[in-house]
């Protein structure tokens, strides 16, 4: 079975990552992770949200890219939903930029007339809705849906359930 270090350097002759850049130095590596954490936390937050979007994208996919053996769901949610919320104009509304452009007196546009952000929550809720549908169409394959077991599996792992019911 292939070590962490092995996934780690699997993914460098495929995909471009800017976290290839600083593998060699612990030092660097830790000063890339807070950094992009940092911008995560202004691209949440809603704080220059026009340089934080392109930069969360860049983050989100280098991660994606660094270690594709341990890639998982919550990654390519999370970089569909960056894509949706940078194209669709994250930060016109419910934002620090836009607390900040008030404070200032600088003439802030209406939040619902926005048609990039329309048309981004349109198709998150469209993508989301595929995703759940063959999710499902998958489970209906399986016999453990089919004759109750793979409910009870689920009331009975004692890594997810919150009292026993194994009684």
């Amino acid at each position: 079975s292939p070590t962490f270090v092995d996934l780690i350097h699997q993914g460098k002759d495929s995909a471009w990552s800017y976290l290839h850049l600083v593998d060699h130095s612990p030092g660097l590596l830790w000063a890339a992770h807070i950094i992009a954490l940092v911008i995560l936390l202004m691209f949440t937050l809603g704080l220059f949200t026009r340089t934080t979007g392109v930069l969360a994208f860049i983050i989100c996919i280098s991660y994606v890219n660094r270690v594709p053996g341990s890639l998982f769901g919550l990654d390519q949610i999370n970089t569909l939903l960056i894509t949706y919320l940078m194209l669709g104009g994250a930060g016109k509304a419910y934002s620090l930029d836009r607390w900040i452009a008030c404070k200032q007196g600088k003439a802030v546009p209406e939040i619902d007339k926005n048609i990039n952000a329309n048309i981004s929550i349109r198709l998150i809720q469209i993508h989301m809705c595929i995703m759940y549908l063959f999710a499902g169409l998958g489970k209906l394959q399986g016999d453990t849906w089919w004759d109750s077991t793979a409910t009870w599996m689920g009331f009975a792992n004692t890594e997810y359930r919150s009292f026993d019911v194994t009684w």
